[in-house]
């Protein structure tokens, strides 16, 4: 299964918690503020959508509509409300129709963050009037193709959303919110829909900024690594006990030469290390030769944080430097790792970027310094000074003491390369 479409999304991958169907992980796919028309006008959240939508498994589900509906209650205030509409469901009859013909496929409704957009001429109250008379056209036109409604928060229907199913950014779903999509989608779909839940939760987002970058880890698959070895130690323990054997697991225990375990516990074990610890790590290795827990913890503590591939904490901690929460200093080694990012995480940075923000200058100066520091690893000080110096002065600007730190190792590069 694919679950695409808007930040909605998101919350089916992340918090410490991943969307699985019949035992395995769904793909998540988050493009930003997806709407209707991008679909039709070349944007590049529209073809990431279609380019995953056709090579995904059959069951297929998307999240549009949000920002239409933001854009309907602009409109409002400009006389031109019927016009904007008319485009919306001619969108609306094109893009059902079309994946209508692709067969179990479904559409998302999620509750409108009424207080993420403020009018002058709209309160909060009347955002969610326009959400459920839009969305109810919407879902007219949805069935009509064939396409299912799945609106697990009964929004077609006006009804307030909990806000303790909210994340504390206000906005976004929390875990639990999550879980009542991934309810709906298994009912909808007639499979085992579940999320499962990791022993490493994310930070829970209090803003935007902190929002937006968690969901941009995650799309490029950094993830919270928390204590591997406590986890390991943990599920072999368990396991025993399940047979009746109450054993000290050690970090050095064998554990198929004692006879603990066979070659397919050591791939159900490994396989939730992996996923407690929020990595898609392949399958082909050798897992005879990491049969201990020092060993297996090792190797997958590799992926977690190596020069090539920051893990998140260091994201995090560059974060809180951007905020002033840290002494800048004390993230010198964090921003060491990020510089040193392996080009195709970097790559994959940019591009998800690319698809979230089309067309508009990043606003989330941690994420422009990143790439400055990227940049600057790679030998280009006046590409990176460009970058760093913008950090400072978009919307979610970085601490103007980080900027001057990351900018004297920026000139110092600058002279090296001078002389």
């Amino acid at each position: 299964m694919i679950v695409a479409g808007n930040s909605n999304v998101a919350c089916l991958d992340q918090l410490g918690a991943r969307l699985e169907v019949d035992g395995q992980p769904a793909e998540v796919c988050w493009v930003g503020a997806l709407r209707f028309a991008h679909l039709f006008n070349g944007h590049p959240a529209g073809k990431r959508v279609r380019e995953r939508f056709a090579v995904a498994p059959r069951a297929k589900a998307i999240a549009i509509g949000t920002h239409d509906i933001f854009d309907v209650c602009d409109a409002a205030g400009r006389g031109t409300v019927e016009e904007t509409i008319g485009k919306l469901m001619d969108h609306a009859e094109r893009l059902f129709a079309e994946l209508g013909a692709m067969g179990a496929i479904a559409w998302l409704v999620f509750p409108q963050p009424r207080n993420a957009v403020h009018y002058v001429h709209l309160g909060p109250r009347d955002i969610h009037t326009v959400a459920v008379k839009v969305n109810r056209h919407l879902a007219e036109v949805a069935l009509r193709h064939g396409v299912q409604v799945l609106d697990p928060f009964a929004q077609l229907e006006g009804v307030d959303l909990d806000p303790k199913l909210l994340q504390r950014d206000g906005q976004h779903l929390n875990a639990d919110g999550a879980a009542r999509v991934a309810s709906a989608l298994g009912a909808a779909f007639g499979v085992t829909a579940q999320l499962s839940r990791t022993q490493c939760p994310d930070a829970e987002p209090n803003d935007e900024l902190a929002s937006f970058c968690g969901m941009l880890l995650q799309a490029v698959g950094i993830r919270s690594g928390g204590d591997v070895m406590v986890s390991l130690i943990e599920i072999i323990t368990e396991r025993l006990a399940e047979r009746g054997l109450t054993l000290e697991v050690t970090p050095e225990l064998e554990l198929v030469e004692a006879g603990l375990l066979d070659s397919l516990d050591l791939v159900d074990v490994y396989a939730e290390a992996t996923r407690a610890a929020g990595l898609d790590i392949p399958f082909d290795v050798s897992l005879r030769e990491l049969n201990t827990v020092e060993r297996m913890a090792t190797f997958i503590q590799g992926h977690l944080g190596t020069p090539e591939r920051p893990s998140r904490e260091d994201f995090e901690r560059s974060m809180g430097a951007a905020r002033g929460q840290l002494d800048p200093t004390a993230a010198d080694d964090a921003h060491q790792r990020i510089a040193a990012m392996d080009p195709s995480l970097a790559q994959a940075i940019m591009e998800q970027v690319e698809v979230t923000l089309y067309g508009v200058t990043c606003p989330y100066g941690v994420v422009l310094l990143w790439m400055g520091l990227f940049t600057l690893a790679r030998g280009d000080a006046t590409g990176a000074a460009e970058l760093v110096l913008l950090a400072g002065k978009v919307p979610f600007a970085v601490d103007a003491a980080l900027v001057a730190r990351v900018m004297e190792a920026v000139e110092a590069a600058d002279l090296a390369a001078a002389s």
